[in-house]
């Protein structure tokens, strides 16, 4: 009889392989798609996203004219980044413990409406961690490694 540790694993392995099958580039990059089919539950997972991101997209911990910067990419449809942004918006709230705007401006979602979002420095830290909780144990090593450095990095003042 599995234990709930057990079952948490394996509801995250559900998620992250779901993920991994939206990377499909048939389906994540069809604005034709509904929402809906992206999280029908409306619960939202981390690791379905670790499983698209890592499939489909980019994180890294890049050096440019001595800086440092974390960054976090993804190349999908509308439908797909903004309900990735809606996941995050929720998620760094929850982990800041109040409410914050990360795309003030609505900076993200202009970068949506173009079929690609990238978020660099403090927002990216924000976003990653979010991604990867501690208690998150499904996900590839490689990332996990880089993952983290950049939630170790501190910006440059």
């Amino acid at each position: 009889m599995p234990n709930d540790r057990d079952c948490r694993r394996l509801l995250e392995q559900a998620d992250y392989l779901e993920g991994v099958l939206w990377a499909d580039p048939a389906r994540r990059l069809d604005n034709q798609v509904d929402p809906d089919d992206i999280d029908p539950w409306g619960t939202g997972t981390a690791a379905f996203w670790r499983g698209l991101i890592e499939s489909a997209g980019y994180i890294a911990l890049l050096t440019n004219d001595q800086r440092t910067y974390p960054r976090l990419e993804l190349r999908a449809s509308w439908p797909v980044l903004s309900k990735m942004l809606e996941f995050l918006q929720e998620e760094v709230n929850q982990a800041n413990g109040l409410k914050w705007d990360w795309d003030e401006g609505g900076k993200f979602q202009w970068q949506a409406g173009g079929g690609r979002v990238r978020v660099c420095g403090v927002k990216a830290q924000e976003a990653i961690r979010a991604l990867y909780p501690p208690d998150s144990t499904v996900g590839l090593e490689s990332i996990r490694a880089k993952v983290d450095r950049i939630l170790t990095w501190t910006p440059r003042r």
